[in-house]
C-alpha cells in the first residue's frame, strides 16, 4: 500500500512546479529588427538601413519585420519586409538616399 503513494510522491517532488517553469521564449528586445542590427553590429552599421526601415513603417502603419542592403544595377537598395496592420507582410524596395 505504501509503494502506490510513494512513486506518485517522488514524481510530484522530483518535477519543478508550474508556476516557476520558463516560458518557451522571451521576447529580447521590442526593438524592431532594422534597428536591432544598427545596434549590435557597428562596424557594419548602416545608417540608411535605419531610415529606410522608419520610411517603410511609416508608409505602412505595420511592424518592420527584417531589413537588409543589397545591390541591383549598380546601386544601393533596402529590401524591407513588413507586417501591416490588417495582418499581410508586404515587402518594399526602397532607393538608398
Amino acid at each position: 500500500m505504501r509503494m502506490r503513494f510513494l512513486l506518485p510522491l517522488i514524481l510530484l517532488l522530483g518535477l519543478p512546479p508550474l508556476a516557476q517553469a520558463a516560458p518557451p521564449f522571451a521576447p529580447v528586445s521590442s526593438a524592431p529588427p532594422a534597428l536591432l542590427l544598427a545596434r549590435n553590429d557597428r562596424r557594419d552599421a548602416d545608417p540608411g538601413l535605419a531610415a529606410a526601415a522608419a520610411e517603410a513603417r511609416r508608409r505602412t502603419g505595420g511592424q518592420v519585420l527584417s531589413a537588409e542592403r543589397y545591390q541591383a544595377n549598380g546601386e544601393t537598395r533596402y529590401r524591407i519586409k513588413v507586417l501591416t496592420p490588417d495582418g499581410r507582410v508586404r515587402i518594399l524596395n526602397l532607393e538608398a538616399r
